[in-house]
Order: structure tokens, then C-alpha cells, then sequence
């Protein structure tokens, strides 16, 4: 809900004639202010929500605007809007003042001309998220460091740094691929909720909420279950006719003691269905794996009925433990789905509490999830709760799928101090000045309060200054979440500075591409280089036992280091120069490798052990490993060795130098690899050998006696054939 001055509600129940300003900041720096003047007189619209078919769980929701503006003496046409940045904001005329209306930021997509009228479609920074999910954030992590990052790699501002569930242990990087602006619905799911950027531009996490209408006594109605009598709802005593004064008594309260409620009753075309939707459970699918086969089994936190049905690849590990949780926040919320046309109210925003009247004064409570907003128009509100809920948070609107082509253009890498200077630039260009009060103390001094909204009480913004300090809050003074007292003492959300210098620093999470320091103190120190003389700390542990099944951990303490469950995995003793392990180490890709002298010597890869001649790097000379044979398909075990190089048997004793005493080896002339290997102290040649005589006759005389030879072909001491006379 925007807020406005009590005054501005009052005037706006007579009169609705908001005027429409905006500042558009072209992607060339220049800058144009339109006026009333400036614009046509429709389509001048504003879409907020999922827009989606069901009650919306784990979206990131983007805001969309249509604008039409006057170009009838081509005023615009030399203008290229494509990556403008458009800052639209509403007037409204009171009594004595003029209040204004942030309606947001956005970021031109796709302008189309039409003669006489340039027509631009808009969206927030959401779109910013709409791209594969490319982070190199290591897992485990916290949920809420994986939502910080996904907003830093987008360059998208995040006001709600911490949330329900945030320091939560997410195992694994999601398996399959996924977008930004996935991930950052998945982590709003972890708080029962979703995602939206706000007026400011920055990035909320917006939980389910319904305190607002259990505040106020009631009795709850119940709904048509299966047991006669209904036994559902609440029971109350009505007393009797005679005495009158008999039975229980309730008190719905007033429309005015819900000041965060819409109340509204101004309606065209009307829908309410005829039954409150009252949500009985939430459900998961969990994949489990029994002898081999990949199953999934259903878990339910409540019963069946209305129930969400949600899918979040963040959750593995704690699907359960998630689900428990989500059913605690939302089983039981009850509400009416309802569709409308109101008078126009800027107002309202998608996920804001309403309680809808009818013609006959019968009033719903509900939860908006729809918003288009018309200047000069009407305003088209919705509940787009279903029967079913399957929320898989797989959502692409049409303007999102349209954005990524010009995001291509526009998009911009900003590093986080400088996205924080830009967006604070962006507030402090368009903002509409203060309003003061005052307030006498009882010794004389003052207590100055700086609001937004011309009465104190209808602020949200204020400002408050007195001798103990300066504070703001953003909730009307409720609390104060930001400030700086009279010693020096400082609370602020997110601080973004080139620089910090302090004694120490004491934090839950340190996030750094480089943390260096004399002495670092933290109870999660994140970084891709961590440095330091000291490390403080009798112990350093690194735990997640959020998972349902395995805790893992690091402990490093004054006995040695650890890893796996209670540090006993992998061990190793500090004294000692080895290490124990525990059970199975698993390499499940790369490779084992050693080295001698900064050489490599030995290699691990696959099915094979892989040498190497550690006084030269990288020179292979054999290996072992299993083969196949494929003349015969059978499987074994073989050894050979490089060609050039030598397979030696023998034996030697146990030295930093071996030299073996062989008994036979093998050597292979790298040169012709083909040739059969050389047996050491043979040679190569032809062997002549007669094994008989041949004759001939004539007249029985012998004419002529021959030898009968043979020839054997020697190479490297191997026959390689052979032939005879």
C-alpha cells in the first residue's frame, strides 16, 4: 500500500483528478519532463502482479507501464527510447498543498510510433533478472547470500537483506537451468512469500501476512466439511430471548482501526465467489532413490483440500523441514476471491490486504494479487485464487521474454557501491521535499520530526532529531531502523563505502572478493581470498546441519583439522605429518596427482596410474592400468611404457633415488613404433643354416650335389620370418 496524507484519502472520495508527471532519462543522459499537457487522455496504464492463474507463491513479480504521449509536432521523433529510464510519479491537488505520488521506475522496452502518438511499454528493474543463472557463488551457502549475490550480479538493489529463513543452508546449486529472476522467487519462497521491486527500486521480500485481520476478535465461520453437524469454525453461545442480556458478545472492531486494510466498496462489474478459500495444507514432491530406481514420494504439512503444490530446487535436503514451515505460516489463511473495476486509487499495489464490499454492505477480507491501474480511469483489482495451487515458480510474463532483447542493449555492470550511489542519485533527484513538526519539551529544547506527508500522523517516512541523536523510520515511527546517537554509535541496513577503516569489525557474515587483516573476527567470513596475521578463535567450525540426512562440517582447533561429520572424516594431527581417513574418498571427476621437485610424478585418472620421470616436467613414460582386448572382447590388466622408453623387471632396495637391478627389460625405438621392440644384447640380420643336400642323376651317376638351406630373418632379436631352398 502507497501512503498517503488522511487528507488525500478524504479529498479522493469526491474527486479523482490525478494529474500524470514524469522524468525520462534517455540512455544518452538527456533528459525530458512531461506534463499533463504532454500526454493522451487513455492508455495511460499500470500493471502490477504475477498475473497469473493461481494464488502466487515464490514469484519474482514485475511491474509493467503503458504510456501514450503527444507527438503531433514530431517534438519526440528525433528521441530514441529504447533503455530510457522513465520516473512516473502522480499530483494530486489539496486543500492548500499539492501531494505527489510515487508510482515507480522504469525502463523503457520496446517504443512504437503511431503518426501523432508515441506509445511506450515499460518495465521495473525485474527484468534485470531475466537471464540464465550463471553465478560462481559456492555452495553450501545461506539463502540469503544467494540472494544477495543473484541482486549484485543483476545489479538490482535489495532493501530486504534478511528475512524468514534467510541464514537457511542451501546444499547444492540448482541441476537443472534456471534464471535470476528464478532464483530470486525460490528464495522468497523460503519466507512464505514473494518478490517485487517497490516504488524506490528496490527489491523486497513481501510475505504472507494476514495479522492485520487477526488483530480484531471474530468468530471464524468454518466451511460446508464432511461431518454432520459441521464441525468446523467456531462456536458461540447466542443466548436466549428472555433474559435478553444472556450469550457471548464479539466485537469486529471498525474499518478505521485497519489502517493498513483497503476498504473498498466503489465498484463496477463485481465478482465475488461465493465461498471464503480457506488454505489447508502445503505439498512437495520429494525425489527418493530405492535400489537404484529414482522414485517420488508426496509430504504434506496439514491436510488435503486447498493446498499449495510447490516445487523449489533450493529446498533439497530440507524439503520437509521447508514445507513444515510454510504450512505453519499459511495453513489456515482465509479469503475471498473477487474480481472488480474500482474508482481510481494509486494506492493499491499488488499483495496489499482489502476488505471488499458489496452491494449489500457484506464486506470480504482478501489479499489483492492483481493490479492495473488507469489514469483518468478505473482500477482493475483481482484475487486470482483457483481450487488447485500448483506454483512451480516457473514464470515468464510476455513483456519479461520481450526485455531480454533489450536488456542486451542496455544493461550496464555496476559494482555494488555504485549501484547504491546511482539509486540513492535516483531518490534524492526525484524527491518532493519534507514537512516539519515540532514538539516543546517540558526544559525548553525541541524535538524536530521531518515527515513526507504534511500531518505527522499520516507519515510512514519520518525523520527525528534531538540531543541524543537523529533517526528515521519508514513505518510512521513505530520503530526506528536507522540512526546515529550522541556518541557516535550508528545503525544503518546496508552500508556502501570505497572504503572502511576500524579498530575491528564484528559481523554474522563477511562477503569479499579479498579479506585481508591482522586480525579477522566473524562468524561467517565469506571470500575468494581470506588473509590474515590471526584468524581469532579457539576454533574455526564450518557446519550445515540443515540437511535431513548428513551434517557436514570443518573444525580447525589446537589439535589439528577436520572434515565430514564431527570433523572425523579427514583428519589430520597437528604434531603429526600424516593424515587419517575415515571411510571412502570418492573422485568423481579430475585426477589424483603427485609431484617430486615440483615435477609431476605420479597420476591417478579414470581406470589408470599414469608415470612420469619426476626430473623432467611432464615427460611420460608409461602406465597401468585395465584394458580390452578387441580382437577377443576379454577384459584385463596391462603395463607398458612410452615409446623410447624402457620397461625394466628386476629389483631394487628402497632409496630417494632407485636404480634398479634388471634382469630383462624391453626397450621401444620411438622412431618406428611399428617395429617389434629390441631384446637388450641381440642384434638384427640373417641366419643361413643347411639342413640337407639335394642332388641330381643321369644314367645312374650322380651329376651334381646342392646344400639345402634355410634362412631365418632376425629383428632386434625377435624372428620376423623365414624361407628355404
Amino acid at each position: 500500500m502507497i501512503n498517503v496524507s488522511s487528507e488525500f484519502r478524504q479529498i479522493m472520495q469526491t474527486r479523482r483528478d490525478f494529474k500524470e508527471y514524469a522524468t525520462i532519462t534517455l540512455s544518452n543522459n538527456t533528459v525530458l519532463n512531461l506534463e499533463p499537457k504532454d500526454f493522451t487522455l487513455s492508455n495511460q496504464s499500470i500493471v502490477d502482479g504475477a498475473g497469473a492463474s493461481a494464488l502466487p507463491l515464490g514469484e519474482a513479480v514485475e511491474k509493467s507501464i503503458q504510456i501514450e504521449i503527444m507527438n503531433d509536432k514530431d517534438q519526440y521523433s528525433e528521441y530514441d527510447f529504447v533503455g530510457a529510464k522513465i520516473k512516473l510519479f502522480l499530483k494530486f491537488q489539496l486543500s492548500k498543498t499539492v501531494e505527489t505520488v510515487n508510482k515507480g521506475t522504469y525502463t523503457v522496452v520496446t517504443p512504437e510510433t503511431y503518426g501523432t502518438v508515441i506509445s511506450i511499454t515499460a518495465v521495473d528493474d525485474m527484468y534485470k533478472a531475466d537471464k540464465t543463472y550463471d553465478s560462481s557463488i559456492t555452495y553450501p551457502a545461506t539463502v540469503g547470500e544467494i540472494l544477495r549475490d543473484a541482486c549484485s550480479k543483476c545489479g538490482i538493489s535489495l532493501l530486504t537483506t534478511t528475512f524468514a529463513n534467510s541464514t537457511k543452508q542451501v546444499a547444492s546449486r540448482p541441476e537443472e537451468e534456471t534464471t535470476y529472476r528464478q532464483i530470486i522467487g525460490h528464495c522468497a519462497m523460503f519466507a512464505a512469500g514473494n518478490a517485487r521491486i517497490d516504488i524506490n527500486g528496490y527489491l523486497n521480500i513481501i510475505p504472507y501476512d494476514f495479522s492485520a485481520f487477526e488483530t480484531v476478535d471474530g468468530l471464524d465461520g468454518g466451511w460446508f466439511d464432511e461431518n454432520d453437524p459441521y464441525s468446523s469454525g467456531d462456536s458461540a453461545d447466542g443466548g436466549t430471548f428472555n433474559p435478553w442480556n444472556t450469550g457471548d458478545e464479539y466485537d469486529g472492531g471498525v474499518y478505521g482501526d485497519r489502517k493498513n486494510v483497503h476498504l473498498l466498496y466503489s465498484f463496477k462489474n463485481l465478482m465475488i465467489d461465493t465461498d471464503d478459500v480457506v488454505v489447508t495444507g502445503v505439498q512437495i514432491e520429494i525425489e527418493k532413490e530405492t535400489n537404484g530406481k529414482k522414485e517420488k514420494e508426496s509430504y504434506i504439512s496439514g491436510k488435503e483440500g486447498y493446498m499449495f503444490a510447490v516445487e523449489n530446487p533450493l529446498f533439497k535436503g530440507i524439503e520437509k523441514t521447508m514445507v513444515d514451515y510454510l504450512g505453519s505460516r499459511l495453513v489456515g489463511l482465509r479469503l475471498r476471491k473477487f474480481s472488480g473495476d474500482h474508482v481510481s486509487d494509486p494506492t493499491i499495489e499488488a499483495y496489499d490486504l482489502a476488505l471488499i464490499v458489496d452491494r449489500k454492505q457484506n464486506a470480504y477480507q482478501t489479499i489483492i494479487t492483481d493490479v492495473d491501474f488507469t489514469v483518468l480511469g478505473w482500477t482493475t483489482i483481482s484475487n486470482s485464487a483457483e481450487n488447485t495451487i500448483r506454483n512451480s515458480s516457473k514464470y515468464y510474463s510476455n513483456i519479461s521474454k520481450a526485455v531480454v532483447e533489450a536488456r542486451k542493449n542496455t544493461e550496464e555492470q555496476l559494482s555494488d557501491y555504485d549501484l547504491a550511489v546511482q539509486q540513492m542519485t535516483s531518490i534524492m533527484a526525484n524527491s518532493m521535499g519534507m514537512f516539519q513538526t515540532i514538539e516543546n519539551t517540558e526544559n525548553g529544547g525541541q524535538i524536530v520530526y521531518q515527515h513526507n506527508k504534511p500531518l505527522l500522523k499520516d507519515s510512514d517516512i519520518v525523520w527525528k532529531k534531538s540531543e541524543a541523536g537523529f533517526v528515521v523510520s519508514t513505518n510512521g515511527g513505530k520503530t526506528w531502523n536507522a540512526g546515529i546517537d550522541a556518541q557516535g554509535d550508528a545503525v544503518v541496513n546496508v552500508l556502501s563505502a570505497k572504503g572502511i577503516n576500524a579498530e575491528w569489525i564484528k559481523a554474522g557474515t563477511i562477503t569479499g572478493m579479498t579479506i585481508k587483516g591482522s586480525t579477522i573476527t566473524g562468524n561467517t567470513i565469506t571470500g575468494g581470498t581470506i588473509s590474515g596475521t590471526s584468524i581469532k578463535g579457539g576454533s574455526i567450525e564450518i557446519t550445515n546441519s540443515d540437511s535431513d540426512t548428513n551434517e557436514i562440517s570443518f573444525v580447525a582447533n589446537k589439535n589439528g583439522v577436520g572434515l565430514g561429520a564431527g570433523g572425523e572424516f579427514l583428519t589430520y594431527y597437528s604434531g603429526d605429518s600424516f593424515m587419517t581417513l575415515a571411510g571412502e574418498l570418492r573422485v568423481l571427476s579430475g585426477k589424483i596427482t603427485g609431484y617430486r621437485d615440483n615435477n609431476k610424478g605420479i597420476e591417478i585418472n579414470r581406470t589408470m596410474i599414469n608415470f612420469y620421470a619426476w626430473n623432467k616436467a611432464g615427460n611420460y613414460v608409461g602406465s597401468l592400468g585395465s584394458i580390452k582386448r578387441t580382437n577377443s572382447d576379454r577384459l584385463g590388466i596391462a603395463m607398458w611404457c612410452d615409446n623410447g622408453d624402457t620397461f625394466n623387471l628386476g629389483y631394487s632396495t628402497e632409496s630417494e633415488n632407485p636404480s634398479a637391478n634388471i634382469l630383462n627389460f624391453l626397450s621401444f625405438d620411438s622412431k618406428t613404433p611399428d617395429t617389434p621392440p629390441w631384446v637388450i644384447g641381440t642384434w638384427s640380420g640373417t641366419i643361413n643354416l643347411v639342413y640337407g643336400i639335394a642332388y641330381t642323376t643321369s644314367s645312374g651317376y650322380v651329376t651334381s650335389i646342392e646344400p639345402k638351406r634355410s634362412k631365418f630373418y632376425v629383428k632386434n632379436g625377435y624372428i620376423t620370418g623365414w624361407d628355404y631352398a
